[in-house]
């Protein structure tokens, strides 16, 4: 899943492999595969906002 996670959040690289996505195919079905990504893909965006807004942690 780790994969998955870089893959999809440096998607311009090569986007998200055959390799990686079957390996996924072997723990998880295509619904909770859709799941993950859409996880990491909210995830990413809100890393993106707080980056492009210089929100700081208190």
């Amino acid at each position: 899943m780790l994969t998955l996670t870089e893959e999809a959040t440096q998607i311009s690289n090569n986007g998200v492999s055959d390799t990686t996505y079957r390996q996924l195919e072997e723990s998880f079905d295509p619904a909770q595969i859709a799941q993950l990504i859409m996880l990491i893909s909210v995830m990413n965006a809100w890393n993106r906002m707080a980056v492009a807004t210089k929100i700081q942690e208190k």
